[in-house]
């Protein structure tokens, strides 16, 4: 996984989300659930299936 800035940039590829939302919800600043995108190990699961 490579985070920069407090973003995850690997599996942004495999996202439906814009790489600013991603960072945003990891970051806190957006509402837990809004765009469903649990976060284990410093990795984001895509909410469109597992990767």
């Amino acid at each position: 996984m490579l985070i920069e800035d407090g973003c995850v940039t690997a599996l942004h590829e495999q996202s439906m989300l814009p790489d600013r939302a991603i960072c945003q919800s990891i970051n806190g600043i957006l509402p837990p659930g809004l765009f469903n995108i649990p976060v284990n190990g410093g990795g984001v699961v895509p909410n469109n299936g597992p990767s």
